[in-house]
């Protein structure tokens, strides 16, 4: 289906009598981006997935790490304390601890400590208080709540772990580029599936071309035919622009240096 909507394909296999632009509906879905992305993760053996996990979340605390994924719902529906149904995006129930997650589709200003209280209340009232439980936040974090915290649910403190979408996609990034330099035949799969959540990132809005602060600061370049050779330095200022800029939207970096 990635790649489907990648080549514009989609209008021309379903039916499309209405115009339906499928890159702006992909774009600015909020469930279809957190069911591309998680789901493509749960293709790959825990340890990388928690790995690709662990490194994106800002200020994770000391935690064992999971060695299987005993199951996962998308969408569960819970009984909230007042009744009514209450649906966290996903919850993965790890051989180690459960873990329920609250994604927003942007990176900024959207989580609800209110929203998390009651997926919470709602995780216990369906599975008891027997096992560890933690919440993660993905996207919609605020700039100063980006720290681990504890939550106060049913007298019990319950971690709460933020972190932002384009933190995820450089941990693939950067965890694709390390196979990468000494590939093998078995972990041909691996770079399939990586880049296929790198996609997906692109669909739904993300720039995924290579980030100024990872370029060298000096080239060199050989003009074939001639004796004299061009040698460029990239200002230093380019190391220093945060990862969240990608060479397509630099310009909105450079403006903050």
């Amino acid at each position: 289906m990635l790649h489907l909507i990648t080549r514009n394909k989609a209008g021309r296999n379903f039916n499309n009598e209405n115009g339906i632009n499928w890159k702006a509906e992909f774009k600015a879905s909020e469930d279809s981006f957190t069911s591309s992305i998680f789901g493509h993760l749960f293709y790959l053996p825990v340890n990388v997935f928690w790995q690709i996990l662990k490194n994106a979340i800002y200020d994770l605390p000391a935690l064992v790490p999971p060695e299987r994924i005993l199951f996962y719902n998308f969408w569960p529906s819970w009984t909230c304390n007042l009744g009514n149904r209450c649906e966290p995006d996903l919850f993965i129930r790890f051989d180690q601890f459960d873990l329920v997650i609250e994604a927003k589709r942007y990176d900024h200003n959207q989580q609800s400590e209110v929203q998390w209280k009651n997926e919470l209340e709602s995780y216990y009232n369906e599975y008891g208080a027997d096992r560890k439980v933690l919440l993660l936040a993905v996207g919609g974090i605020y700039d100063l709540d980006q720290t681990t915290s504890l939550l106060m649910v049913n007298e019990q403190p319950i971690t709460i772990l933020k972190c932002r979408w384009i933190r995820i996609l450089q941990s693939i990034r950067t965890y694709r580029n390390e196979i990468l330099k000494n590939r093998t035949a078995e972990e041909d799969a691996f770079i399939n599936i990586l880049s296929d959540l790198i996609t997906s990132f692109r669909i739904h809005g993300f720039q995924t071309g290579n980030l100024f602060n990872t370029m060298p600061t000096d080239y060199q370049l050989n003009l074939i035919g001639h004796q004299s050779r061009l040698k460029l330095s990239v200002t230093k200022k380019f190391q220093q622009i945060p990862n969240i800029y990608t060479i397509n939207n630099y310009h909105k970096a450079i403006t903050k240096l």
